[in-house]
């Protein structure tokens, strides 16, 4: 298992999008926000709490929320009352293929800040921290791993949770069979009609998925945390001018309480985790 970041690491990671140059664009995303008065978001279909559609087709959850508090900070950034908000649908396997199309202007899901996507992406500050982990049927007595030989694995295609559990067995020298699936609700299903033993994927959203099972009670989340999973929003390669816009933006949200309005809209008290009231603290960086 990794060690986990300490928080002067978590801010090192955050910042390192900026030591990376890259050509600029033919037009920068602030010149296309500011000639059609207009934004955007990319968002997910299922990745609850974070970005999903809910019952009447509305772009929802914690990165959704935080992105519309960014782009109420670029009115007061671009002197522009109004910015028309539009939501389109991205995936895990797509999401930088149409920010860098120009289809999407910031990705508003559930993306982890990698080094090497640096090379298809910018990121902005972090917006949440969390970790890999299992989730199992409480039944078959898996406590980790190991339990897992033989066995099928089932995960989200696309995700750095797809990479990870591949590099994990390899590394082991375990044998088993890696399922992906489109979505956390495909599988949270395959799970209960037990296709596969174990749904590997970040701990919040995996928490999240057992919250909508026929019988949670059946279920369980190991608490193991196999990875280090930050959470940041995604924009095009080379765009830094809108990076530092979108960092300015996400800073002052963090020194005003819109931040711990937002985390308790969709977690409950920022007091129950301590790391998330921190990496606000950290990361409201002055102007």
């Amino acid at each position: 298992m990794r060690r986990r970041p300490s928080i002067p690491a978590v801010l090192a990671l955050s910042l390192a999008a900026g030591l990376a140059a890259a050509p600029a664009l033919a037009q920068g995303t602030l010149d296309k926000i500011k000639s059609q008065k207009a934004i955007t978001l990319g968002v997910r279909q299922d990745a609850r709490p974070f970005s999903f559609l809910d019952g009447d087709g509305l772009a929802k959850g914690y990165s959704v929320s935080l992105c519309e508090a960014v782009v109420r900070q670029l009115k007061i950034q671009l002197e522009m009352p109004e910015i028309e908000v539009k939501y389109a649908l991205t995936t895990a396997e797509d999401r930088f293929q149409r920010l860098a199309a120009g289809e999407v202007d910031l990705e508003c899901g559930v993306t982890t800040y990698q080094l090497n996507r640096l090379k298809e992406a910018e990121f902005s500050l972090l917006i949440y921290a969390t970790g890999a982990d299992l989730l199992v049927r409480s039944a078959d007595n898996v406590q980790g791993m190991p339990d897992l030989q033989e066995k099928i694995i089932g995960v989200v295609a696309g995700t750095s949770a797809e990479a990870d559990i591949k590099q994990i067995l390899g590394a082991s020298g375990m044998t088993a069979t890696v399922e992906p699936v489109e979505t956390y609700s495909d599988l949270l299903a395959s799970l209960e009609t037990e296709e596969i033993d174990a749904a590997y994927g970040d701990r919040a959203l995996l928490l999240e998925a057992r919250q909508r099972a026929i019988d949670r009670t059946r279920l369980e989340v190991l608490g193991a945390r196999y990875s280090y999973e930050p959470y940041a929003l995604a924009l095009r390669h080379g765009d830094n001018e809108f990076r530092h816009a979108v960092d300015t933006a996400l800073a002052r949200i963090y020194r005003s309480a819109e931040a711990q309005a937002i985390y308790e809209a969709w977690f409950g008290p920022l007091a129950d985790n301590p790391d998330m009231d921190e990496l606000y603290r950290v990361l409201g960086l002055p102007d």
